[in-house]
């Protein structure tokens, strides 16, 4: 039997049979409902009536009937009353949207509205061609997604364990726009969909920058000596991953057929990989120039190093200004894993602006010591007072000489000013005097070392 009829046609037939019927005022127990539910759940719309009596109640959906009390009129079966008068609606879909009218049977009718929106979570995905994205040194890049829910998701972008090129945490919009992209702007950028219905939904890029390889070891020269242990580094960055040679005075080193005491260590640290050539025991053989070569599709870069025994440069750490007339002390460090032998000093002094004396040589037994840093000093005799001197010293071991110190310049005092003559004491006798100036002298070397071996290690 088809229940569709006319809601007008209804309601005055259940006028005219209750319009003799003497009652108290109807009223509303219930208060109108602004819902939100999620599509797929379940959803209770309620309306509770006072001192209904031969009255009806129908629930309405726009301008269509749904319900008479309890009699449902539409053949939708996911609609149902229950309790008094509630509607409820199981499953809701899209099309369930809209607004519910509970109205009570009287002249004028009494009606209470509702408003129903069907929620839906938020899906995500991207709308350039691929997720995997390639671009060059310097290029820029538009990523772009698209998102759909209900209400409509903000997107958000995140890149995965770090910030954003631009130093920021987050960027928001369906595009993202990556401009003068660096070697380290790759990685993986998300696009986060998000309306406070459900979970949180996203899709990703890997972004690649192509660039030709970048060699980040400063090291140009690295002092060792026979059996030592060294690492020569080769810090890398490149996209794509680079392939790596490695040569020794010009041959190359077969990476695959290493000798027992060589091994290629090759450790990630970030965007930089280190493909450093590892030798445990040095020997002979092994002293000399090496290169590392990186390339890939975008060019190569070359990094040259040389491994020596030679003693280092020699740094000079005197003062720039003597304390005496006819004297100076010259104090120096080197760095040699093989102890040095001598040291050759070449001295001469300054006339004038354009004029100086012929250099004079003097050769310098070294200290025995041990250790692969060296400090030594020397005092310079039979100077003219208040004279400006030029000097150049250098290292020399077994294996040879090492590089010349820099041109170091130094003033003698004016005249009078003579280094005190020493006491002679017995031999035998030690004062207290002698054993503080002992401990001052060790003291004022320590500081000496330290005041040397800082640069280096900072360098």
């Amino acid at each position: 039997m088809d229940l569709t009829v006319s809601f007008k046609t209804l309601l005055c037939i259940l006028y005219c049979c209750s319009c003799f019927v003497t009652t108290l005022a109807q009223e509303f127990d219930s208060e109108s409902q602004d819902l939100r539910v999620m599509r797929g759940h379940n959803v209770t719309i309620n309306c509770r009536v006072r001192n209904l009596g031969a009255y009806n109640v129908f629930w309405l959906k726009d301008t269509t009937v749904l319900s008479l009390n309890h009699l449902i009129m539409t053949s939708n079966a996911r609609f149902s009353i229950i309790g008094r008068y509630n509607l409820q609606i199981i499953n809701l879909q899209d099309e369930d949207e809209g607004k519910y009218q509970c109205q009570i049977s009287v002249s004028p009718a009494k009606v209470q509205f509702n408003y129903l929106m069907v929620t839906v979570p938020p899906a995500v995905k991207i709308v350039n061609k691929s997720r995997n994205v390639e671009v060059t040194l310097h290029d820029t890049v538009h990523l772009q997604c698209s998102a759909t829910g209900r209400p409509q998701p903000n997107i958000t972008w995140v890149r995965q364990d770090k910030k954003m090129p631009n130093g920021e945490d987050y960027a928001y919009g369906d595009k993202l726009t990556l401009t003068d992209l660096q070697y380290n702007h790759g990685g993986m950028y998300k696009c986060i969909a998000s309306n406070d219905v459900g979970e949180d939904a996203e899709d990703f890029f890997r972004v690649k920058i192509y660039y030709p390889p970048i060699i980040h070891t400063a090291e140009t020269v690295i002092i060792t000596g026979p059996n030592e242990e060294i690492s020569i580094p080769c810090v890398v960055s490149a996209q794509p991953a680079p392939k790596i040679e490695w040569r020794h005075n010009g041959t190359k080193v077969s990476l695959r057929n290493l000798p027992q005491n060589k091994e290629l260590k090759v450790l990630e640290d970030g965007f930089k990989t280190d493909y450093s050539l590892y030798i445990k025991g040095v020997t002979d053989m092994d002293f000399g120039n090496y290169s590392c070569m990186a390339k890939n599709i975008k060019g190569k870069t070359v990094h040259n190093l040389v491994l020596t025994p030679l003693p280092s440069k020699v740094e000079i750490v005197s003062d720039i200004e003597g304390n005496y007339s006819s004297v100076y002390d010259l104090k120096w460090m080197v760095v040699s894993v093989v102890r040095p032998s001598n040291y050759r000093l070449l001295i001469r002094s300054i006339i004038n602006e354009t004029l100086t004396s012929e250099w004079n040589q003097t050769d310098i037994p070294a200290e025995p010591d041990t250790g692969s840093i060296h400090a030594q000093s020397y005092t310079i005799r039979d100077l003219q007072p208040e004279t400006m001197y030029e000097v150049i010293l250098q290292a020399h071991n077994s294996y040879g000489w090492g590089e010349s110190s820099d041109l170091f310049m130094f003033e003698t005092n004016k005249a009078g000013f003579t280094p005190p003559t020493p006491t002679v004491r017995n031999p035998h006798i030690h004062s207290r005097d002698d054993s503080n100036a002992a401990m001052k002298l060790t003291a004022a070397h320590s500081l000496f070392l330290l005041s040397f071996l800082l640069p280096l290690f900072l360098s």
